[in-house]
């Protein structure tokens, strides 16, 4: 009987409105409260009284059906996953009972259980539940633009998102030339984290690429990283901006903001006061990452004495194979011989 989870106060309530003809209490595991939710719903109203008659299976199908619709209020949504939960909590499948926990927490991070009237293992078990989700449940933005590019190339604004329960509905970047006026915004588009992924390894080889000294260890260890998977990837072209000074180099200053489904922002990156930036250098400028670098001559780079060695050893090998092979016997051949006879 689900009664056996009712709290000893509760059930003494219980017997007492009972014992005075007050009726029931305000709700109990096994006689929820007959809120205008329960009555107005009647999925709600059916499935739990199917719940008190301990018909799980049937009352499971009336409790999806205000569940997966979103026509209904979250309030009336969390109650069918509640006993959803209970369901499968008293079936011993904590796994999918913990998703439509989840899944109530997703739709309200302020939904609770009470402590007093709901089962005390559920509640613990909710509790446990909901602290994972909390910890779990930020957003977080992880830029990977470039901080320098020359105006010739248009300006890509790239950033992951890790959201591991798609709380992020929609996403801002707001963008402008330094110091030039209000922001201006724009919406991102959506791309894969294998495309994202190959563009900041571009990135990170063309600016290794870039500096004087040769490939080292580091450069290596930079590229050949391993880059956790992310769980979106999002891309910005910046429009053509027009800066103060058209001669000389500027910064473009932007941040991002994601939304969830009600509007609120849940995770910056940036912001007004403290935007990121990139500088959009001159073709002439060159890259200003390593000031004191200078052009590195062909002949002075890793690869052009790497070519050359390959190609000196594989002439020595080829001499020695040459001059170490036997050498072949000429085929015999016929020829004319003069006998002379002296008598």
């Amino acid at each position: 009987m689900l009664c056996r989870f009712i709290p000893q106060q509760a059930r003494l309530l219980l017997l007492f409105c009972s014992f005075l003809g007050l009726g029931l209490p305000s709700s109990t595991p096994c006689f929820a409260q007959a809120n205008r939710d329960f009555v107005t719903n009647p999925f709600l109203n059916k499935g739990l009284t199917l719940y008190n008659d301990q018909r799980y299976p049937e009352a499971t199908q009336e409790f999806l059906k205000v569940a997966t619709n979103n026509q209904y209020a979250v309030r009336e949504r969390n109650q069918a996953l509640k006993y959803l939960a209970f369901i499968q909590l008293l079936q011993r499948k904590p796994s999918t009972a913990r998703d439509h926990f989840i899944e109530a927490l997703k739709n309200d991070p302020n939904f609770e259980l009470d402590s007093v009237l709901d089962p005390p293992k559920f509640f613990a078990f909710f509790q446990l539940v909901r602290k994972d989700f909390l910890s779990r449940r930020q957003v977080v933005i992880e830029d990977r633009s470039p901080t320098e590019l020359p105006t010739a190339q248009t300006l890509s604004l790239r950033f992951a998102v890790r959201d591991e329960f798609q709380t992020a509905k929609r996403f801002t970047v707001f963008y402008r030339v330094e110091g030039s006026g209000p922001y201006q915004q724009g919406n991102p588009t959506l791309i894969t984290a294998q495309r994202l992924q190959k563009e900041h390894t571009t990135q990170l080889a063309q600016q290794i690429l870039q500096r004087s000294d040769s490939f080292s260890s580091f450069a290596c260890a930079a590229l050949c990283q391993a880059t956790p998977a992310v769980t979106k990837a999002y891309g910005f072209d910046v429009p053509t901006l027009t800066p103060p000074d058209p001669t000389a180099a500027y910064f473009v200053e932007y941040y991002i903001e994601a939304y969830d489904t009600q509007g609120r922002t849940i995770a910056t990156l940036g912001s007004t006061s403290d935007p990121k930036r990139v500088k959009r250098t001159l073709p002439t400028t060159g890259n200003t990452n390593y000031p004191n670098s200078k052009a590195t001559p062909f002949y002075q780079t890793w690869w052009f004495w790497t070519v050359v060695g390959v190609v000196v050893v594989g002439g020595v090998v080829a001499g020695v194979v040459v001059g170490t092979a036997p050498k072949p016997i000429p085929p015999a051949t016929t020829g004319t011989v003069i006998v002379t006879i002296v008598r």
